[in-house]
């Protein structure tokens, strides 16, 4: 099986010179943040009955059995890889939420702001469907539809000049095989967004930021152990600093 998928994969992979991180901010950061309110990351998984078909999945993916095509849903006709299995969700989730809280903590002390850790607050960005195609489709470790990402609303509050909210959209390993939506498939690789908002004392939001970073072998289908940290650890890397570079 995984010899098959290896040699699909090597005869229709053709991957693009896209970039590996991506950053789409909108409206720019306040000149003076003064304290900063930083609600502890949230994992949008947690709120989704299907987190891997809704594109907010956070652990390790493996494909297997190759693939088929089949109608999903509202989605329409897709491929996709012909068996999925999940595992390591609560690891994946610890492992994001940390490196996220550093890198919060990086950013804000390069932006001179006073941070000040302010208690859960269960709140969640409203998810957009993308129309239209991207250079990545058919080849990407994401599932399609894409998707962008509006800040929630949230109540006026006191106690601060700011107050920011930072959620894990996607945080996930994966071997060789065919996300939704994809024409040829993708090599085993890893991938991880990040999304955040920040607020006045009104409680509107003034800045955000979706970050998106991704990580895939050249000539890897199915990683071991090492190979699949080396990629995540790619991926912490980009994410962190892409985080750290929007709060300055």
């Amino acid at each position: 099986m995984f010899l098959l998928m290896g040699v699909l994969l090597l005869g229709g992979c053709i991957y693009k010179d896209l970039p590996d991180t991506t950053v789409a901010m909108d409206r720019a950061l306040p000149k003076q943040l003064g304290t900063v309110l930083v609600v502890p990351p949230q994992v949008m998984a947690t709120q989704y009955a299907d987190p891997f078909m809704d594109g907010v999945f956070v652990g390790s993916l493996v494909h297997g059995g190759g693939y088929v095509q089949e109608t999903v849903g509202d989605y329409g006709q897709q491929t996709h890889s012909m068996e999925f299995s999940f595992s390591a969700q609560e690891t994946y989730a610890e492992l994001a939420v940390s490196f996220v809280q550093n890198a919060l903590e990086t950013g804000m002390a390069a932006n001179g702001a006073a941070m000040e850790l302010a208690p859960k607050q269960s709140t969640w960005p409203t998810k957009m469907p993308l129309r239209g195609s991207h250079p990545a489709d058919g080849t990407d470790n994401v599932n399609l539809p894409r998707f962008t990402l509006v800040p929630p609303e949230i109540t006026a509050w006191s106690g601060g000049d700011h107050k920011l909210f930072t959620w894990v959209v996607s945080y996930y390993s994966h071997n060789a095989g065919w996300f939704y939506g994809q024409h040829m498939g993708c090599k085993a690789g890893a991938h991880g967004r990040i999304f955040w908002a920040l607020y006045t004392p009104d409680g509107k939001p003034v800045a955000w930021a979706d970050l998106d970073s991704r990580y895939l072998y050249s000539k890897v289908f199915q990683p071991n152990s090492a190979q699949t940290e080396d990629a995540l650890i790619q991926v912490e890397k980009r994410l962190s600093e892409a985080l750290e570079e929007s709060l300055r």
